[in-house]
C-alpha cells in the first residue's frame, strides 16, 4: 500500500498523495539500538525479537502521513512464536535430509536440489507472511492495514520468475520485481481500500539498465580473457593480464552498484501514481 492509496482516505478522488515525513532523531534511535544490542548480547540473541519490535515501533511512531503518525501494535512475543513455528517446520526437513545423507551419498546428492528449491520457496513464503504480519500490526487513524492472498502462491511466482534470471543474465529482474510488487499491492488493504501497483518492468529497466551492464562487465571481461588465453595456447599476455586485473578491481564496485540499484528501485516504487479503490 503506497501513500497515494492512503490519500484517498483524506480527500476522496484526490490525485495528489498525502504529505509524508519522518520526525525521528538520530540520537534517540542510536540509543535504542545500542541498548538493544547490549541486551541481545547478554541474552545470547534471545532479545532480538523485542529489539526488532522496539525499532519498528520507533520508526512507525515517527512516520507521519498527512500529519498523523502510524502506529505499530506488534509484540516481541509474537515474533518469537513465529520463529518457533518456522523452526518446527524446518527442523523435521533438515533431520530427514541428514538421515538420507547417512544412508547413501548418491541419494543425498539427488536430494540437494529439491531441498534447495524448497528452501528458496519457503524463504519467499516467509517474506510474504512477514509482510502480512507487519501490515496487520500497522494502524493509521484508528484503521488497521491487512492483507489477503496466499504466501505459497507468491513464493512459487517468485521462484518461477527467479528461474529466468540465470538464462537472461539478470535481464528479467525488472519484470520480476514489477510482477511480485503487483501481486503484493493487489492483496494489500487499508480498511475497505485495495492497493494497486501501476509501475512496469520496462520503467524500472530504464532506470537500472546501465547498472546492469556495469555489474555484468567484470564477468564478461574475465570470460573473454580466459577464452583469449585458451586461444593463445595458455600464454597470459600483457593485454589479457591487464584485462583480468581490471575486471578484478571492478568486483569491488559491485556492492556500490547494488546500493545504487536499490536506491533507483525505491525511487521507481515511490514514483508510482497508483491509488486505491473501495471494495
Amino acid at each position: 500500500m503506497n501513500v497515494a492509496a492512503i490519500a484517498d482516505t483524506v480527500s476522496p478522488g484526490a490525485s495528489v498523495a498525502a504529505p509524508m515525513q519522518f520526525t525521528g532523531r538520530d540520537g534517540a534511535f542510536r540509543r535504542l539500538v545500542v541498548r538493544g544490542a547490549f541486551l541481545e548480547l547478554i541474552t545470547f540473541g534471545f532479545y532480538r525479537f523485542w529489539l526488532t519490535t522496539d525499532i519498528r515501533r520507533h520508526l512507525w511512531t515517527h512516520t507521519e502521513v498527512d500529519g498523523d503518525a502510524l502506529e505499530y501494535i506488534g509484540s516481541g512475543k509474537e515474533l518469537l512464536f513465529g520463529f518457533l513455528i518456522a523452526m518446527a517446520v524446518l527442523g523435521p526437513i533438515f533431520l530427514a535430509y541428514f538421515l538420507v545423507g547417512l544412508q547413501a551419498e548418491r541419494v543425498k546428492a539427488f536430494a540437494s536440489l529439491p531441498l534447495y528449491l524448497f528452501m528458496l520457496a519457503f524463504s519467499q513464503f516467509a517474506a510474504y507472511r512477514a509482510r502480512r504480519y507487519r501490515l496487520t500490526r500497522t494502524v493509521w487513524r484508528g484503521v488497521r492495514f491487512w492483507m489477503t492472498g496466499s504466501g505459497w502462491s507468491y513464493a512459487w511466482r517468485s521462484v518461477l520468475w527467479g528461474l529466468l534470471l540465470a538464462p537472461t543474465f539478470g535481464l528479467a529482474y525488472p519484470w520480476r520485481m514489477a510482477a511480485l510488487e503487483r501481486y503484493k499491492l493487489r492483496h494489500s488493504r487499508y480498511g475497505n481500500l485495495t492497493g494497486r501497483f501501476e509501475a512496469t518492468g520496462w520503467e524500472l529497466f530504464k532506470r537500472v539498465w546501465w547498472l546492469w551492464l556495469l555489474g555484468l562487465l567484470p564477468f564478461v571481461l574475465i570470460v573473454g580473457s580466459l577464452i583469449g588465453v585458451g586461444a593463445n595456447r595458455g600464454a597470459i599476455t600483457k593485454p589479457f593480464g591487464a584485462t583480468m586485473l581490471f575486471a578484478f578491481f571492478l568486483f569491488f564496485a559491485l556492492p556500490f552498484l547494488h546500493g545504487l540499484r536499490r536506491a533507483r528501485e525505491w525511487a521507481w516504487w515511490a514514483s508510482v501514481s497508483g491509488s486505491a479503490r473501495s471494495q
